[in-house]
């Protein structure tokens, strides 16, 4: 996917890829750091949703991508959450948190755009 990046402002972007009406469960965010005001080309890319789904795409398959334009402390909810996840480890932190009062998860009001396509 391709989109402009507004220049001289901080942002923060999450992308929901679905197969089929089907959310694959991977986590998806950027931000603007090293693109900030240009055409940016984004890749997705898919793993499948769990060990018995072919992880290749087919024709007719209808590919989505929601993209949501994200707050800093939503996009340090998904940062931290990847990073837990990647570790693996026994006893994992939680990810941060943009909620007081010592809440797990996040808060989020975004835009949204959303695209598809059907795989010729």
């Amino acid at each position: 996917m391709a989109y402009s990046d507004p220049a001289d402002v901080a942002n923060f972007y999450r992308y929901k890829l679905s197969i089929n009406n089907r959310q694959v469960q991977s986590l998806y965010y950027s931000d603007d750091d090293l693109r900030d005001g240009n055409t940016v080309e984004q890749r997705l890319f898919f793993f499948g949703n769990d060990d018995d789904e072919d992880d290749e795409l087919e024709a007719g398959d209808v590919v989505e991508v929601e993209m949501q334009s994200i707050d800093q402390g939503a996009y340090n909810y998904f940062f931290s959450l990847d990073q837990t996840l990647e570790q693996s480890a026994a006893a994992p932190a939680n990810p941060v948190s943009n909620i007081s009062g010592g809440a797990l998860g996040y808060f989020s009001a975004h835009t949204v755009q959303i695209k598809s396509i059907v795989v010729p």
